[in-house]
C-alpha cells in the first residue's frame, strides 16, 4: 500500500513538471491566441456575460487591430458578480479542450507585509489543452464608483493600481481585432496612457513586460482629473479593511492612491 502510494505522488510530481515544462516551452503564436479570444468572448457573450478587452489585448486592438506578435495571452475584464457563472461554462467547453479555474499565489498580509499562501489572484485563467492563454481579471466595483480586484471574502486587494473607474465600462464601446469587434472600455485610449504611459503607441511589448503593472509611475489621480474633465467628481474611498495584498510592493500605491477611508481596524 505504502509503495503504490510513493509511486502514485511520483507518478503526480511527474506529470506536473511535463505540464509546467510543456507550457512553459510552448511557442505562442497570436493566430492561437486570436482563436482563443475569439471563442472565449463569444461565450461570455452568448450567455449575457459583460466582458471587456484589457490591457495588450485592447492595447493591440487599439494601436493595430490585431493581437501583439509577443504578446502570449490575452486579457478581459469582467465583473466578480459574474464569478459562479462564468466558471459554470466548464461544462459546455470542457469537451473542446478548454477549462477555466480560479489561480491562486502566494500573497502578503497587508499591515505586516508576511507572506500569506494560496490567495485568490480574483481573476480566472483560461486553458486550453493544458496550455494557458488567458486571463479574466474579475472587478468589484464599490460606493464611491471604482471598480477593484477585491475578494470581499479574504479582504484581498489584488494589484491595486489595475483600479478603474465604473464611467470606462458602464457604457462599452468596441475595439476591431482583425475582422472582429470585441467589446471594449469607453474611452480607451485614456487607460492605455494611464496604463502604458504617453509613449503608449510604441511601447516594445514583450513576454516579460509585466502588463498588470502597466505604466510604473501612474497615480489614480490622473485618472480623477480625467473624470472631473467629463463632469464626473469622485475621490477613491475604499470602506473596508485590506487584510491581503499582492503584490507586496503595492501597499505603498494603496497609501499614496488609495487608503482606506477608516484605516486599518
Amino acid at each position: 500500500m505504502i509503495i503504490l502510494l510513493i509511486l502514485c505522488i511520483l507518478f503526480y510530481i511527474i506529470i506536473n513538471q511535463y505540464n509546467e515544462y510543456f507550457e512553459t516551452n510552448h511557442v505562442y503564436t497570436s493566430d492561437e491566441v486570436y482563436q482563443h479570444l475569439e471563442f472565449i468572448s463569444d461565450l461570455l457573450r452568448d450567455h449575457n456575460i459583460k466582458h471587456w478587452m484589457m490591457y495588450g489585448t485592447l492595447l493591440g486592438g487599439v494601436r493595430q487591430n490585431d493581437i501583439i506578435s509577443n504578446d502570449f495571452d490575452f486579457d478581459i475584464g469582467a465583473n466578480i458578480n459574474d464569478t459562479d457563472k462564468i466558471l459554470q461554462l466548464n461544462d459546455k467547453i470542457s469537451d473542446k479542450g478548454y477549462h477555466l479555474y480560479r489561480p491562486h499565489v502566494e500573497g502578503y498580509d497587508y499591515d505586516t507585509l508576511t507572506r500569506k499562501i494560496n490567495l485568490w489572484r480574483v481573476s480566472i485563467k483560461v486553458e486550453y489543452k493544458g496550455i494557458i492563454f488567458g486571463d479574466i481579471h474579475l472587478y468589484r466595483t464599490f460606493n464611491d464608483g471604482f471598480m477593484r480586484r477585491f475578494d470581499i471574502d479574504t479582504k484581498t486587494y489584488f494589484w491595486p493600481n489595475s483600479t478603474i473607474h465604473r464611467y470606462f465600462v458602464n457604457k462599452l464601446t468596441f475595439v476591431k481585432i482583425r475582422n472582429r469587434y470585441f467589446p471594449a472600455p469607453f474611452d480607451n485610449e485614456f487607460l492605455l496612457k494611464y496604463w502604458y504611459g504617453s509613449s503608449w503607441r510604441n511601447i516594445y511589448y514583450t513576454k516579460n513586460f509585466n502588463d498588470n503593472s502597466g505604466f510604473k509611475y501612474m497615480k489614480l489621480e490622473s485618472m480623477i482629473e480625467f473624470l472631473r474633465s467629463k463632469g464626473i467628481y469622485v475621490l477613491p474611498s475604499i470602506n473596508t479593511k485590506i487584510k491581503y495584498v499582492f503584490p507586496h510592493e503595492q501597499k505603498r500605491w494603496i497609501e499614496h492612491n488609495d487608503p482606506p477611508i477608516f484605516g486599518q481596524y
